[in-house]
């Protein structure tokens, strides 16, 4: 459905908080269990580490936190496996580590990165993790991080990486066949044809980086989300690249989705939405940043059949934001 023929409005908002109360420290990410229709789980990255809640947003629990209280134990980034629930593991990026999950969030363990330990900002998982067991993770200042054995060790793999600011990372659709993975840093866009272990710059637009948002349409096209200059777009695997939604698309990019039918941009305080060929960007959700700005969106079902999006607050609260469909 063409986003011209749908309109997209604030139906029945729903704001939830934690039982005990407003959440006392900043949330980083916000994601939702694949199978979220019957187990209802969203997980919590905050700086108080992660947070699960079994009742879609509505009270939270602590899974995973310091020692000592006070502490912070920063959680950026999760991530469930692609096949999950037949495989119910989970991935975190914490300060100077990765924290994984073999039962789908209920209970965590650290493992150790390689020193000087990095700061973890984006993990990905290989589409093809149920045969190759790979996990990719970007940092902020060490580059693109690689686990062969589902997480349990982890390698530096920086070969004609540039910039070792990493913000996000994108494989391809293909992966398994193509070994095609993007990886957006401060300063350029890079792509690897080897499943990460080697990397070149792409011709992307000096003047656009930082790239904080990446994402491979249904269609092939790469998508990429800047701080300043709006949305890019690629038709032949990072070769050339053009400008796309800009008049509507202002704010940093911070999360981009994509399916089939519907794409989705998430910005400080708003949401944007389109069809599957990134066309006719609008706005369908405006002034969320007034408690905070958006942590993240969690699309339960995938974005072609979700009719609600949930939204968690960098304060805490998570909204439900329900798509209205008109034909």
């Amino acid at each position: 459905m063409d986003v011209a023929t749908m309109a997209s409005t604030i139906d029945n908002l729903a704001q939830h908080e934690e039982s005990a109360g407003s959440m006392p420290d900043v949330v980083h990410t916000c994601v939702v269990s694949p199978a979220f229709a019957e187990d209802r789980v969203v997980l919590s990255g905050r700086d108080s580490g992660i947070w699960r809640s079994d009742d879609g947003g509505s009270s939270f629990r602590q899974v995973f936190g310091p020692a000592t209280p006070g502490q912070l134990v920063t959680a950026t980034s999760i991530a469930f496996a692609p096949d999950f629930p037949r495989d119910p593991t989970v991935t975190a990026g914490i300060a100077g580590a990765v924290a994984r999950s073999s039962d789908g969030g209920r209970s965590w363990r650290t493992v150790a990165l390689p020193d000087p330990p990095p700061l973890v900002t984006c993990l990905s998982f290989s589409p093809a993790y149920e045969v190759d067991g790979m996990i990719l993770a970007g940092t902020l200042e060490d580059g693109v991080l690689r686990s062969d054995d589902r997480g349990e060790r982890w390698r530096r793999w920086n070969f004609g990486l540039l910039d070792l600011s990493v913000y996000c990372l994108a494989p391809s659709p293909a992966f398994a066949q193509d070994e095609t993975i993007f990886a957006g840093t401060e300063t350029a866009l890079f792509k690897s044809e080897n499943g990460g272990r080697s990397w070149r710059e792409t011709p992307f637009p000096e003047e656009a980086p930082p790239v904080l948002a990446l994402a491979v349409s249904q269609h092939g096209e790469i998508w990429a989300g800047t701080e300043q200059h709006g949305l890019w777009r690629s038709a032949d695997h990072g070769e050339t690249w053009q400008r796309s939604g800009s008049e509507n698309i202002t704010q940093p990019v911070n999360q981009l989705d994509f399916g089939e039918r519907r794409a989705l941009a998430v910005l400080p305080g708003a949401i944007a939405l389109a069809d599957g060929r990134g066309r006719d960007w609008r706005v369908a959700f405006a002034d969320l940043g007034t408690d905070g700005g958006v942590a993240g969106v969690a699309v339960p079902g995938g974005i072609d059949a979700a009719t609600s999006l949930l939204v968690q607050l960098r304060n805490g609260p998570v909204r439900e934001l329900r798509i209205r469909h008109v034909n």
